[in-house]
């Protein structure tokens, strides 16, 4: 089965709230269907943004920062993933009349996270620079790296400097 998947990161979807950035992973745009059941009570609905931490969707359910939901998705491609595990909300906020809720995901099953990560690492390498980092108005510069001389062991240190194309 085949998806087309919009990938983009975006600037202006970041911070939590309390303006802290809770992101810890690359993430993607997406449209995936998941099932989140929260006290007995499914509501189907698609992931709207995914990373091998966390995920956003929108409900129209009232929810509460630390609720925990159970989810369960399939991961589009060669092997079709199946994930089941509990996703904390983290932040929510209304964004019409539903709300844009992101969740930390927990209680993976073996390899759940790492299928998730190459899914993700797959998408960015199929998309085109310029899509992924629309708020990069020049070529950047891979900066300079040199190799220093450890210490105590002898062993190389590699020092990078990162720099922007001007």
């Amino acid at each position: 089965m085949s998806r087309s998947l919009a990938v983009h990161l975006s600037p202006d979807v970041s911070a939590a709230a309390g303006g802290r950035e809770l992101r810890v992973a690359p993430r993607i745009s997406c449209q995936l269907p998941v099932k989140a059941s929260l006290n007995g009570e499914e509501h189907a609905t698609d992931i709207c943004d995914i990373s091998a931490s966390g995920v956003a969707m929108f409900l129209t359910a009232q929810i509460e920062l630390g609720e925990v939901f159970g989810l369960s998705f399939t991961l589009p491609g060669d092997d079709e993933a199946e994930v089941s595990c509990a996703g904390l909300v983290r932040s929510c906020r209304a964004v019409g009349e539903e709300s844009l809720i992101g969740m930390e995901l927990h209680n993976l099953g073996p390899g759940a996270r790492a299928s998730i990560a190459s899914f993700v690492h797959r998408a960015l390498e199929n998309a085109v620079l310029g899509e992924q980092r629309q708020r990069w108005g020049s070529a950047s510069d891979l900066g300079t790296a040199i190799l220093l001389e450890g210490a105590e062991d002898a062993r190389g240190v590699l020092r990078w400097t990162p720099g922007l194309a001007t």
